[in-house]
């Protein structure tokens, strides 16, 4: 029962607005925005033979704004220019409340259409779902505005909720992860690395590529950095089912390991956002002041209209 109270009251108080989520939910369209911006239609859609089947715009598919406003064509001068002016206003932070949906359905278009392998834009466009109830709520002009007026409190519950599920979604990525890396045995036998490392597409770069083949070739370096990984990996997912302060040290090292899959990997736009996951799920450390309003004490109201 004091769970239950417990909880009620964390709904009741709940707001997801604080530097950290509104720098989070910029990185997050931000890694979007470059993805597309840096990307020619020939190499960011291109259409293969679907034999008796749904052709790209097949099925759920065909809503995505590819299909919607130019078929199944690689090139769509209207689809990008739509994407990246939504994309835009959100990294800007115009209007949470209205580009929330926006939002959502640029990230499902994006994994609908998009053809480059990006094991990130399926994971955006699910947390861009769950950003919906914890953005409907705000009625800032812009999200890096300073004047909060309160959330109300059915906003409240659904904000709650929906950082709730955003939490364990993260740890599910993070655990699911790490326990399918370790039924590998090149995993198991701290050699995933030097593998990876030098692979032709996913390696690393060829400037820092002997610098890391060296350091790899000793087998205990390689087993240190490998297990890392999976430590790391683990302590993020576990992290979600804790504390605050735990949560913010699982930040810390989502940074660090995603820094090093961008300068080790090329996987710019994956490691942008998943930093942009784990943050969204974390608590800023610098909270700004909250204005929740005089009816603070009706736990049960707050979570009514979820």
């Amino acid at each position: 029962m004091r769970d239950v109270k417990r909880t009620l009251q964390s709904a009741a108080s709940f707001d997801p607005r604080s530097a950290i989520f509104d720098c989070a939910r910029s990185l997050l369209a931000l890694a979007q925005l470059s993805l597309i911006l840096f990307t020619a239609d020939r190499d960011l859609i291109f259409t293969v033979p679907h034999p008796g089947g749904p052709g790209p715009c097949g099925g759920v598919d065909g809503i995505s704004i590819w299909c919607v406003t130019g078929g199944e064509q690689s090139s769509n001068p209207v689809a990008r220019v739509v994407v990246v002016t939504v994309l835009i206003a959100v990294v800007i932070g115009v209007k949470p409340r209205w580009l929330c949906i926006p939002h959502w359905y640029v990230a499902f278009s994006i994994t609908a259409s998009v053809t480059i392998a990006d094991g990130g834009a399926a994971i955006a466009e699910i947390v861009c779902a769950l950003l919906i109830p914890q953005c409907l709520g705000d009625t800032r002009r812009n999200h890096w505005s300073r004047n909060k007026p309160p959330l109300a409190p059915g906003w409240r519950g659904s904000a709650y909720a929906g950082h709730l599920v955003l939490r364990l979604q993260v740890a599910i990525i993070y655990l699911d992860a790490a326990i399918t890396k370790g039924w590998h045995p090149a995993w198991r036998h701290g050699q995933a690395l030097r593998i990876i490392m030098q692979d032709p597409q996913f390696g690393a770069p060829h400037p820092v590529r002997s610098l890391v083949g060296g350091l790899l070739a000793y087998s205990w370096v390689g087993s240190i950095l490998t297990w890392s990984v999976l430590i790391i990996e683990i302590g993020i997912g576990v992290s979600m089912f804790c504390a605050v302060t735990v949560r913010r040290y699982a930040l810390l090292a989502a940074v660090v390991l995603h820094l090093f899959i961008a300068v080790l990997m090329g996987l710019f736009c994956f490691a942008l956002t998943m930093m942009a996951v784990v943050a969204l799920a974390t608590p800023s450390p610098f909270p700004r002041k909250a204005a929740i309003g005089a009816d603070r004490d009706q736990p049960v109201r707050a979570i009514v209209r979820l």
